[in-house]
Protein backbone atom coordinates (compact mmCIF):
# COMPACT_ATOMS: atom_id res chain seq x y z
CA UNK A 1 0.00 0.00 0.00
CA UNK A 2 1.09 3.36 -0.80
CA UNK A 3 -1.65 5.60 1.95
CA UNK A 4 0.14 7.19 4.95
CA UNK A 5 -2.03 4.84 7.36
CA UNK A 6 -2.38 5.66 11.03
CA UNK A 7 -0.63 2.39 12.34
CA UNK A 8 1.70 0.47 11.22
CA UNK A 9 3.63 -3.02 12.45
CA UNK A 10 6.95 -4.52 11.83
CA UNK A 11 8.21 -7.79 11.60
CA UNK A 12 11.65 -9.56 13.05
CA UNK A 13 14.48 -9.60 10.50
CA UNK A 14 16.66 -12.22 10.64
CA UNK A 15 19.85 -9.92 10.78
CA UNK A 16 18.31 -8.49 14.35
CA UNK A 17 16.91 -11.33 15.76
CA UNK A 18 18.76 -12.68 19.29
CA UNK A 19 20.85 -15.86 19.00
CA UNK A 20 19.30 -18.52 20.99
CA UNK A 21 22.19 -18.70 22.94
CA UNK A 22 22.12 -15.13 24.60
CA UNK A 23 18.16 -15.70 25.24
CA UNK A 24 19.15 -18.48 27.05
CA UNK A 25 22.22 -16.72 29.32
CA UNK A 26 19.30 -14.21 29.47
CA UNK A 27 17.55 -16.17 31.36
CA UNK A 28 19.44 -18.03 33.45
CA UNK A 29 21.34 -14.88 34.70
CA UNK A 30 18.57 -13.87 36.70
CA UNK A 31 18.35 -16.47 39.20
CA UNK A 32 22.50 -16.67 39.25
CA UNK A 33 22.95 -14.99 42.13
CA UNK A 34 21.22 -17.47 43.80
CA UNK A 35 22.89 -20.07 42.04
CA UNK A 36 26.35 -19.23 42.67
CA UNK A 37 25.78 -19.01 46.29
CA UNK A 38 24.49 -23.03 46.08
CA UNK A 39 27.51 -23.62 44.13
CA UNK A 40 30.33 -21.93 46.56
CA UNK A 41 28.12 -23.40 49.62
CA UNK A 42 28.31 -27.19 47.87
CA UNK A 43 32.18 -26.44 46.81
CA UNK A 44 31.55 -26.82 43.19
CA UNK A 45 34.22 -24.94 41.32
CA UNK A 46 32.42 -25.42 37.76
CA UNK A 47 29.67 -24.11 38.32
CA UNK A 48 30.81 -21.54 40.75
CA UNK A 49 32.62 -20.21 37.72
CA UNK A 50 29.66 -20.86 35.01
CA UNK A 51 27.43 -18.76 37.90
CA UNK A 52 30.09 -16.17 37.95
CA UNK A 53 29.46 -15.57 34.21
CA UNK A 54 26.05 -15.02 34.87
CA UNK A 55 26.12 -12.87 37.43
CA UNK A 56 28.62 -10.82 35.53
CA UNK A 57 26.25 -11.09 32.88
CA UNK A 58 23.33 -9.62 34.86
CA UNK A 59 25.61 -6.86 36.18
CA UNK A 60 26.17 -5.99 32.89
CA UNK A 61 22.48 -5.88 32.00
CA UNK A 62 21.65 -4.02 35.45
CA UNK A 63 24.56 -1.06 34.96
CA UNK A 64 23.47 -1.11 30.78
CA UNK A 65 20.26 -0.14 31.73
CA UNK A 66 21.54 2.64 33.97
CA UNK A 67 23.70 4.29 31.88
CA UNK A 68 21.02 4.31 28.69
CA UNK A 69 19.57 6.82 31.30
CA UNK A 70 23.03 9.01 31.11
CA UNK A 71 23.53 8.34 27.00
CA UNK A 72 20.01 8.65 26.27
CA UNK A 73 18.70 11.93 28.28
CA UNK A 74 16.15 12.47 25.21
CA UNK A 75 13.81 9.82 27.70
CA UNK A 76 13.82 11.90 30.68
CA UNK A 77 12.45 14.94 29.04
CA UNK A 78 8.77 15.90 30.33
CA UNK A 79 8.94 12.98 32.39
CA UNK A 80 7.74 12.61 36.34
CA UNK A 81 11.28 12.72 37.95
CA UNK A 82 11.62 11.00 41.36
CA UNK A 83 13.00 13.91 43.95
CA UNK A 84 16.26 11.19 44.72
CA UNK A 85 17.12 12.18 41.05
CA UNK A 86 17.61 15.54 41.57
CA UNK A 87 20.57 16.82 41.18
CA UNK A 88 21.45 13.67 39.53
CA UNK A 89 22.93 13.34 36.03
CA UNK A 90 19.35 11.82 35.38
CA UNK A 91 18.14 15.12 36.37
CA UNK A 92 17.24 16.47 33.01
CA UNK A 93 16.46 20.15 32.71
CA UNK A 94 16.88 21.25 29.11
CA UNK A 95 13.82 23.99 30.04
CA UNK A 96 11.38 25.03 32.49
CA UNK A 97 8.13 24.24 30.09
CA UNK A 98 9.50 20.39 29.10
CA UNK A 99 8.84 19.08 33.03
CA UNK A 100 6.26 16.90 33.84
CA UNK A 101 2.64 17.15 32.74
CA UNK A 102 2.78 20.69 31.79
CA UNK A 103 6.21 19.17 29.50
CA UNK A 104 4.23 16.53 27.82
CA UNK A 105 1.70 19.09 26.67
CA UNK A 106 4.21 21.51 25.56
CA UNK A 107 5.44 18.85 23.14
CA UNK A 108 2.17 17.74 21.66
CA UNK A 109 1.79 21.48 20.62
CA UNK A 110 5.15 21.31 19.43
CA UNK A 111 4.06 18.21 17.42
CA UNK A 112 1.16 20.09 16.49
CA UNK A 113 2.82 22.92 14.73
CA UNK A 114 5.14 20.69 13.15
CA UNK A 115 2.03 18.80 11.17
CA UNK A 116 0.06 22.16 10.64
CA UNK A 117 3.71 23.88 9.13
CA UNK A 118 4.62 21.31 6.92
CA UNK A 119 1.32 19.47 6.09
CA UNK A 120 2.54 16.32 8.14
CA UNK A 121 0.16 13.21 9.24
CA UNK A 122 0.47 11.66 12.94
CA UNK A 123 1.32 7.64 12.07
CA UNK A 124 2.07 5.19 14.62
CA UNK A 125 4.84 2.44 14.88
CA UNK A 126 4.59 -0.90 16.12
CA UNK A 127 7.59 -2.39 16.78
CA UNK A 128 8.56 -6.45 16.20
CA UNK A 129 8.25 -6.76 19.96
CA UNK A 130 5.37 -4.56 20.00
CA UNK A 131 6.60 -0.97 21.24
CA UNK A 132 4.44 1.69 19.90
CA UNK A 133 6.42 4.35 18.43
CA UNK A 134 5.51 8.22 18.04
CA UNK A 135 5.90 9.07 14.34
CA UNK A 136 5.18 11.46 11.88
CA UNK A 137 5.50 11.62 7.95
CA UNK A 138 5.72 14.65 6.13
CA UNK A 139 5.22 14.80 1.88
CA UNK A 140 7.96 16.48 -0.19
CA UNK A 141 7.14 19.43 -1.85
CA UNK A 142 5.60 19.81 -5.66
CA UNK A 143 2.96 16.34 -4.91
CA UNK A 144 5.86 13.88 -4.12
CA UNK A 145 4.72 10.33 -4.50
CA UNK A 146 4.90 8.54 -1.51
CA UNK A 147 7.00 5.88 -3.20
CA UNK A 148 9.48 8.82 -4.25
CA UNK A 149 12.89 9.27 -2.14
CA UNK A 150 12.14 9.68 1.64
CA UNK A 151 14.49 10.55 4.32
CA UNK A 152 14.42 9.02 8.07
CA UNK A 153 15.63 10.79 10.88
CA UNK A 154 17.70 8.85 13.32
CA UNK A 155 17.26 11.34 16.58
CA UNK A 156 20.88 12.53 18.86
CA UNK A 157 20.72 11.65 22.57
CA UNK A 158 19.12 14.69 23.61
CA UNK A 159 16.81 15.19 20.59
CA UNK A 160 12.93 14.71 20.30
CA UNK A 161 11.60 15.26 17.12
CA UNK A 162 9.17 17.79 18.46
CA UNK A 163 12.36 20.05 19.06
CA UNK A 164 12.68 23.54 17.35
CA UNK A 165 15.81 21.53 15.50
CA UNK A 166 13.64 19.42 13.29
CA UNK A 167 12.29 22.18 11.07
CA UNK A 168 15.64 22.65 9.61
CA UNK A 169 15.88 19.40 8.17
CA UNK A 170 12.14 19.66 6.72
CA UNK A 171 13.12 22.29 5.52
CA UNK A 172 15.96 20.71 3.61
CA UNK A 173 14.53 17.76 2.23
CA UNK A 174 10.90 19.17 1.45
CA UNK A 175 12.05 21.41 -0.37
CA UNK A 176 14.15 19.21 -2.97
CA UNK A 177 11.39 16.94 -3.32
CA UNK A 178 12.31 14.31 -0.65
CA UNK A 179 9.54 13.35 1.71
CA UNK A 180 10.86 13.06 5.70
CA UNK A 181 9.77 10.52 8.34
CA UNK A 182 10.71 11.36 11.87
CA UNK A 183 10.45 9.51 15.25
CA UNK A 184 10.95 9.29 18.42
CA UNK A 185 12.73 6.30 20.23
CA UNK A 186 11.47 4.04 22.93
CA UNK A 187 10.73 5.60 25.92
CA UNK A 188 11.27 9.22 24.31
CA UNK A 189 8.25 11.22 24.33
CA UNK A 190 5.07 9.78 23.72
CA UNK A 191 6.64 6.54 22.36
CA UNK A 192 6.32 3.42 25.02
CA UNK A 193 9.01 1.17 26.43
CA UNK A 194 12.58 2.19 27.33
CA UNK A 195 15.54 2.57 25.78
CA UNK A 196 17.99 -0.57 24.83
CA UNK A 197 20.66 -0.99 22.77
CA UNK A 198 18.97 -4.06 20.60
CA UNK A 199 15.41 -1.99 21.27
CA UNK A 200 16.79 1.54 19.29
CA UNK A 201 17.71 -0.88 16.40
CA UNK A 202 14.57 -2.49 16.40
CA UNK A 203 12.91 1.25 16.10
CA UNK A 204 14.88 2.32 13.22
CA UNK A 205 14.05 -0.91 11.35
CA UNK A 206 10.22 -0.66 11.61
CA UNK A 207 10.72 2.81 10.22
CA UNK A 208 12.59 1.50 7.32
CA UNK A 209 10.12 -1.58 7.23
CA UNK A 210 7.22 1.64 6.84
CA UNK A 211 8.92 2.88 4.05
CA UNK A 212 9.56 0.12 2.15
CA UNK A 213 6.80 -2.38 2.86
CA UNK A 214 4.26 -0.21 3.44
CA UNK A 215 4.42 2.78 1.29
CA UNK A 216 6.65 0.86 -1.48
CA UNK A 217 9.95 3.18 -1.47
CA UNK A 218 12.58 1.36 -3.27
CA UNK A 219 15.57 1.17 -0.45
CA UNK A 220 17.92 3.04 -3.03
CA UNK A 221 15.66 5.50 -2.55
CA UNK A 222 15.72 5.72 0.84
CA UNK A 223 18.14 8.25 3.27
CA UNK A 224 19.07 6.97 6.90
CA UNK A 225 20.12 10.63 8.25
CA UNK A 226 21.52 9.65 11.67
CA UNK A 227 22.83 12.67 14.26
CA UNK A 228 25.35 11.23 16.45
CA UNK A 229 24.30 8.23 18.29
CA UNK A 230 21.39 8.26 16.34
CA UNK A 231 24.39 7.73 13.43
CA UNK A 232 25.57 4.90 15.05
CA UNK A 233 21.89 3.36 14.84
CA UNK A 234 21.52 4.15 11.23
CA UNK A 235 24.93 2.83 10.24
CA UNK A 236 23.84 -0.44 12.08
CA UNK A 237 20.39 -0.62 9.78
CA UNK A 238 22.52 0.34 6.67
CA UNK A 239 24.54 -2.65 6.73
CA UNK A 240 21.79 -4.65 7.12
CA UNK A 241 19.62 -2.41 3.90
CA UNK A 242 22.89 -2.23 1.89
CA UNK A 243 21.62 -0.34 -0.89
CA UNK A 244 19.60 2.39 1.84
CA UNK A 245 22.06 5.83 1.44
CA UNK A 246 23.63 6.89 4.69
CA UNK A 247 24.37 10.39 5.87
CA UNK A 248 26.05 10.08 9.18
CA UNK A 249 26.26 13.80 10.91
CA UNK A 250 28.43 14.71 13.86
CA UNK A 251 28.42 11.17 14.80
CA UNK A 252 31.37 8.45 16.08
CA UNK A 253 33.27 5.49 15.00
CA UNK A 254 32.77 2.79 18.06
CA UNK A 255 30.21 3.41 21.34
CA UNK A 256 32.56 1.25 23.29
CA UNK A 257 35.05 3.84 22.49
CA UNK A 258 32.97 6.23 23.48
CA UNK A 259 32.58 5.38 26.88
CA UNK A 260 35.77 4.24 27.56
CA UNK A 261 36.62 8.31 26.24
CA UNK A 262 34.26 9.43 28.79
CA UNK A 263 35.57 7.81 32.07
CA UNK A 264 38.54 9.02 30.79
CA UNK A 265 37.98 12.28 31.17
CA UNK A 266 35.97 12.17 34.65
CA UNK A 267 39.15 10.17 35.83
CA UNK A 268 41.96 12.21 34.30
CA UNK A 269 43.74 9.55 33.12
CA UNK A 270 44.95 7.69 29.70
CA UNK A 271 46.43 4.48 28.69
CA UNK A 272 49.41 6.82 28.66
CA UNK A 273 49.25 8.40 31.55
CA UNK A 274 53.11 8.20 33.34
CA UNK A 275 53.01 6.48 37.13
CA UNK A 276 55.57 8.58 38.64
CA UNK A 277 58.59 6.92 40.36
CA UNK A 278 58.41 8.67 43.58
CA UNK A 279 54.47 7.55 44.42
CA UNK A 280 54.02 5.19 47.18
CA UNK A 281 52.73 1.59 46.78
CA UNK A 282 49.32 2.29 47.42
CA UNK A 283 49.11 5.58 45.22
CA UNK A 284 50.60 3.54 42.26
CA UNK A 285 47.71 0.87 42.69
CA UNK A 286 45.06 3.91 42.89
CA UNK A 287 46.67 4.86 39.79
CA UNK A 288 46.83 1.88 37.63
CA UNK A 289 42.86 1.35 38.92
CA UNK A 290 42.47 4.60 37.28
CA UNK A 291 43.91 3.77 34.13
CA UNK A 292 42.43 0.57 33.87
CA UNK A 293 38.73 1.08 34.56
CA UNK A 294 37.40 3.05 32.21
CA UNK A 295 37.85 -0.20 29.68
CA UNK A 296 36.45 -2.37 32.51
CA UNK A 297 33.40 -0.28 33.33
CA UNK A 298 32.92 -0.07 29.49
CA UNK A 299 33.06 -4.17 28.77
CA UNK A 300 31.03 -4.72 32.19
CA UNK A 301 28.14 -2.49 30.76
CA UNK A 302 28.18 -3.52 26.97
CA UNK A 303 28.96 -7.50 28.00
CA UNK A 304 25.92 -8.69 27.59
CA UNK A 305 25.42 -7.20 23.75
CA UNK A 306 29.18 -8.43 22.69
CA UNK A 307 28.98 -10.65 19.73
CA UNK A 308 32.23 -12.16 18.12
CA UNK A 309 33.18 -10.67 14.92
CA UNK A 310 35.74 -9.42 13.08
CA UNK A 311 36.68 -6.17 13.35
CA UNK A 312 36.83 -5.33 9.67
CA UNK A 313 33.63 -6.93 8.18
CA UNK A 314 31.35 -5.84 10.94
CA UNK A 315 29.52 -2.99 12.52
CA UNK A 316 29.78 -2.13 15.88
CA UNK A 317 27.16 -0.06 18.32
CA UNK A 318 28.01 -1.26 22.05
CA UNK A 319 29.60 -3.94 21.54
CA UNK A 320 27.01 -5.29 18.98
CA UNK A 321 27.97 -6.69 15.81
CA UNK A 322 25.74 -6.72 12.52
CA UNK A 323 28.42 -8.24 9.44
CA UNK A 324 28.75 -5.88 7.01
CA UNK A 325 27.07 -7.11 3.32
CA UNK A 326 29.78 -5.48 0.77
CA UNK A 327 27.85 -3.59 -1.86
CA UNK A 328 28.51 -4.04 -5.46
CA UNK A 329 30.30 -1.72 -7.28
CA UNK A 330 27.89 0.97 -9.01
Amino acid sequence: SSEIDATFKATLPAALKEPLYRTLITYASYPSPILLLLAMIFKNTLLSLACLYLVFNLLGRLLHGLVAKVVFPAQMIAKDTSDWLKGTPLDVEVESALSGAAGRETLRNRKQKLLEEFNGTPITLVTPDNIPLDACYFPGAGGSASTGPTAIFFPANMQLFENPSSRQYLRMYLSHGINVLLFNYRGVSESGGSITCNGTLLDGETAIQYCTQHLGVPERSLVLHGRSIGGAVSAMLSAVHPEANLCSERSFACLTKVVVTLFQGILQVTPNTVIPSGLSFKDKCKLRIKKALPSMLSGLCLLYTSDAADEEDSVDLGGRRIIKKKKKNV
